[in-house]
């Protein structure tokens, strides 16, 4: 075992952050320590306006390495985050606070405070987008919301089956334990069309926590604490852009369609065919062109 292998031989935070290196072609990445945890932060840029993106489930901020490298050289000020429990981050001594969408939510609106952060819009991918719900429901000061491979749901379990696909339910983001085959099976699955995939994806996933995942979701479906997000899309008086890889195995298309959404961006969900969940990768040079313009839209209002 070499002295970077965490658990069982898989990646440490050291050894994903050593990984990530050569993604940081744009910025520079710092930490930052909120409630005994030490987040890691990718930043680019210097602008007046910030974008900050939340990766998924099992999942790193270099998710978002074509967003840095398109948006490096325009006036915004880029944040990426590793989640607690994920990539370069430190896992939670508190996993029962942290590990929760409230928690990731309030744990990531403090670094914001600390940061001088202010009303960011943030592009939440999967996981990411629920905790940027969280915030919306918390009234937290955001200048809009872009969401992609995020069904609003919950808290509770009465929409799951309508919003997720069967192999949503097969998966193992609701595992604490999955051995190294399913979590590569489930990130050829979380990358879609993207190919070759990169090794850095792969060790993220296989370095998350695992009680990162199965807190998370064993939280959400006790339905005792969280903002009801169907309701948020409804009432939320910001932006909201929703981006669908129609080719998304894990989110059902009918289900976002059939939400009533305030203000939906564009007056629909932007549809990108032959996609699956992360379209930022996939199709990136689209999703760039639709995220700078619902940015700029969404900062003069």
């Amino acid at each position: 075992m070499s002295a970077h292998a965490g658990r069982d031989g898989r990646p440490d935070p050291a050894t994903v952050a050593a990984a990530a290196r050569p993604f940081h072609k744009a910025g520079s990445v710092h930490e930052i320590s909120i409630n005994g945890v030490t987040l890691h932060y990718w930043r680019c840029g210097n602008g007046p306006r910030t974008l900050v993106f939340i990766h998924g489930n099992s999942a790193c901020k270099e998710a978002f390495v074509e967003q840095f490298t398109e948006f490096s050289s325009q006036d915004v000020s880029c944040y990426a985050f590793d989640l607690p429990g994920h990539g370069s981050s430190s896992d939670s001594p508190s996993p029962m606070r942290d590990y929760t969408i409230p928690g990731y939510a309030h744990l990531l609106q403090q670094s914001f405070d600390a940061l001088a952060i202010a009303r960011p819009l943030i592009v939440g991918w999967s996981l990411g987008g629920h905790i940027a719900l969280e915030m919306a429901g918390c009234d937290f000061p955001l200048s809009g919301i872009l969401l992609t491979g995020t069904p609003p749901i919950g808290p509770g379990v009465s929409d799951f089956a309508a919003a997720f696909t069967s192999l949503s339910a097969d998966g193992v983001t609701t595992r604490a334990e999955a051995s190294e085959t399913e979590i590569r099976a489930y990130v050829r699955d979380l990358y879609g069309t993207l190919d070759p995939i990169p090794e850095l994806y792969f060790s993220a996933a296989l370095r998350t926590d695992g009680q990162a995942r199965a807190i998370m979701a064993e939280h959400w479906i006790a339905g005792q604490e969280g903002c009801h997000q169907p309701t948020v899309v409804a009432t939320w008086p910001r932006p909201l852009c929703v981006v669908h890889g129609l080719a998304d195995p894990f989110i059902s298309y009918d289900y976002l369609q059939r939400l009533r959404w305030r203000r939906l961006w564009s007056e629909g969900i932007i549809e990108m065919p032959g996609i699956g969940h992360a379209p930022f990768l996939e199709k990136p040079t689209h999703f760039n062109a639709v995220l700078h313009a619902f940015m700029e839209e969404a900062w003069t209002r």
